[in-house]
């Protein structure tokens, strides 16, 4: 189904917008930009036309960024009501607004008082604090149950109608000939309205992705310039061309034993904490009860034995457990710790990252030096991923997190997908606390 309004934005100036609509997709055509919100791979793509350029955004990324922002501003709301006392304070931000602009309503905001007047046509018009701030007129269409959704989906990702009234706008079951929305600039509110032009069933079409559009990294701030200079390697990553390939769990597995039987030291403990990180510690585990066939030595083998040989083994296990507890003594002792005759050094950095982004004072340029540097040596290693997700996270970018999320999850055999297994839930749980986001 395609559609055409005439747009009014707050100037008084007018536009063309077209929205098209299918069962999984729906997508809105602005000038230059083309917004697409797709159900089926839950991601929103935004293209830039002129520059021919796009970003793709996770649905779970956008709705935790809503989240987020929601949590911090109502615990704002919530202290300097506090500490005004009795009166609500100049300048405290109202709850209707608060939702509005986040997309999302919150048990610790008082509900907004919304009063409805009913339009012509069939239509309501929706007040706060006797100001209109939103407009809905129903059409007559053949528009699918599905398509129907999609189109509220768009509306909902897109436009900044408060979520009580786009509920009730949705209750219609119907598009909108008319549909407008106010929202505060200043002291002021102003208004932007679609008027349905043109309404045409447009069967057997995709959205129009363009084919040559160059991606545009959707994270903020420096993190972008980071996950830039990294693009070629994870681009050769997720096509399983980098470094001639992914390596197998029996390459692992007889490089360990090889190890072992010769004399492990330090390189063969990180040989096998580089296969844990590649594969997860479900694949690495040896069979139980243990099978003659399979050529596999336990973690804590591995270490004892290269213990006994080596000094440098100990130091680098405790700093491995101690990323958490004891971030500044993890970064210490690895500083002190001799590489010499170690072709996979790099996986020493592992831990030292994560503890160069806990510590006091954290540096996390340092960090992410050298989470480049490990990914330029070996790109398959799902816990890294997993660590620089979780470290974006931290510094409020979920744009940043989940493309580190999804690239661990995407790599070649999917063999870092137990490594990742912590995230499935959380973003369970964003689809059952905004499921009209997906």
């Amino acid at each position: 189904m395609l559609f055409r309004s005439r747009f009014i934005d707050e100037g008084g100036g007018e536009s063309r917008r077209s929205i098209g609509l299918g069962a999984d997709y729906a997508y809105m055509v602005a000038g230059r930009l083309l917004t697409i919100v797709d159900t089926r791979v839950k991601r929103m793509f935004v293209v830039d036309r002129g520059a021919n350029t796009f970003s793709s955004e996770s649905f779970h990324s956008l709705v935790s960024a809503r989240s987020m922002d929601l949590d911090d501003r109502v615990e704002t709301y919530q202290d300097k009501l506090k500490a005004a006392g009795r009166f609500a304070p100049p300048g405290l931000e109202d709850p209707f607004w608060i939702e509005t602009d986040a997309g999302m309503t919150s048990p610790d905001l008082p509900r907004p008082q919304l009063g409805r007047t009913p339009v012509p046509n069939g239509g309501m018009q929706y007040r706060y604090r006797n100001e209109s701030v939103a407009r809905f007129t129903p059409a007559e269409s053949d528009v699918s149950e599905a398509e129907l959704k999609n189109l509220f989906r768009l509306i909902r990702h897109a436009m900044p109608i408060h979520p009580d009234i786009l509920a009730a706008m949705a209750e219609s079951k119907k598009v909108p000939s008319v549909l407008s929305y106010a929202w505060p600039e200043g002291d002021q509110l102003v208004e932007a309205q679609y008027r349905l032009v043109g309404l045409r069933r447009v069967d057997n079409v995709d959205y129009p992705l363009p084919e040559d559009a160059v991606p545009h990294i959707a994270a903020s701030g420096d993190a972008a310039e980071f996950i830039k200079g990294l693009e070629p390697v994870l681009a050769a990553a997720a096509a399983g061309t980098h470094g001639g390939g992914p390596r197998t769990a029996e390459s692992y597995r007889n490089a360990i034993s090889a190890e072992f039987e010769a004399g492990p030291n330090l390189g063969t403990v990180l040989t096998y904490v580089e296969f844990i990180s590649n594969f997860g510690p479900r694949v690495v585990s040896c069979p139980e009860p243990p099978d003659p066939a399979v050529k596999c030595r336990t973690i804590k083998e591995v270490i004892d034995r290269a213990g006994e040989r080596d000094n440098r083994v100990r130091p680098y296990v405790t700093s491995i457990f101690g990323q958490a507890r004891d971030p500044d003594r993890v970064v210490e002792s690895w500083g002190k710790l001799n590489r010499d005759g170690l072709n996979n050094a790099y996986v020493m950095d592992i831990p030292a990252a994560n503890a160069l982004t806990l510590g006091g004072p954290s540096d996390v340029k340092r960090a992410r030096e050298l989470w480049t540097g490990i990914l330029n040596s070996n790109a398959y290693l799902g816990s890294v991923y997993k660590d620089i997700g979780d470290h974006l996270m931290r510094e409020f970018d979920p744009a940043g997190a989940w493309l580190f999320w999804d690239m661990g999850r995407a790599l070649p055999n999917n063999t870092s997908a137990s490594l990742l297994d912590k995230i499935a839930p959380f973003e369970q749980k964003l689809v059952e606390d905004y499921p009209d986001y997906y």
